[in-house]
C-alpha cells in the first residue's frame, strides 16, 4: 500500500516538475524579439507590394524604437548596436524616397542588407530567413 501512495507521489511530483519546465520555456518575447517579428513582417510585406508594382506601405514609425527596446534578461545589447540602429533608419528612409521602381529594389535590397549586417554581428540565426528577402 505504501508503495503504491509513494508511486502516485513520484508520478505527482515528475508530472509537476515536467509542467514547470514546459512553462519556464514559454517565457515572454523581449520587446526586441516582438519589433524584430514585427520587421520580418514588413521586409516581406514590403517585397510582395514590390514585385506588384504596389505603392509603398505607411512609414512603420515604430521602428525608430530600434536602438531603446529592451533585449531579454540574460543578454546585454552590443555598443555597435546603436550604430546599426542608425544605419537601419538611414536605409529605411532612402528607400522612403526612392523614385522608380529600379531604385526601389536596389533600395529595397540595401535595407535588408542593413538587417544582415545587424544580424551577423548581434544575432545570426535569422539571417538564413532574411536572406530570402532580397529582390533580383
Amino acid at each position: 500500500m505504501k508503495s503504491m501512495s509513494r508511486n502516485k507521489s513520484i508520478i505527482f511530483l515528475f508530472s509537476l516538475f515536467a509542467l514547470l519546465s514546459i512553462s519556464a520555456s514559454y517565457k515572454k518575447p523581449s520587446q526586441m524579439a516582438k519589433l524584430m517579428k514585427k520587421m520580418l513582417e514588413y521586409i516581406k510585406e514590403e517585397k510582395v507590394r514590390i514585385e506588384k508594382s504596389e505603392p509603398l506601405t505607411a512609414f512603420p514609425k515604430y521602428f525608430k524604437k530600434l536602438s531603446t527596446v529592451k533585449v531579454t534578461k540574460t543578454k546585454d545589447i552590443p555598443a555597435e548596436h546603436q550604430h546599426y540602429s542608425e544605419k537601419f533608419l538611414h536605409d529605411l528612409n532612402v528607400y522612403y524616397t526612392s523614385s522608380n521602381p529600379e531604385q526601389r529594389k536596389s533600395n529595397f535590397n540595401l535595407l535588408v542588407q542593413s538587417c544582415i549586417s545587424c544580424h551577423e554581428q548581434e544575432c545570426p540565426g535569422p539571417i538564413v530567413v532574411i536572406k530570402k528577402n532580397f529582390m533580383e
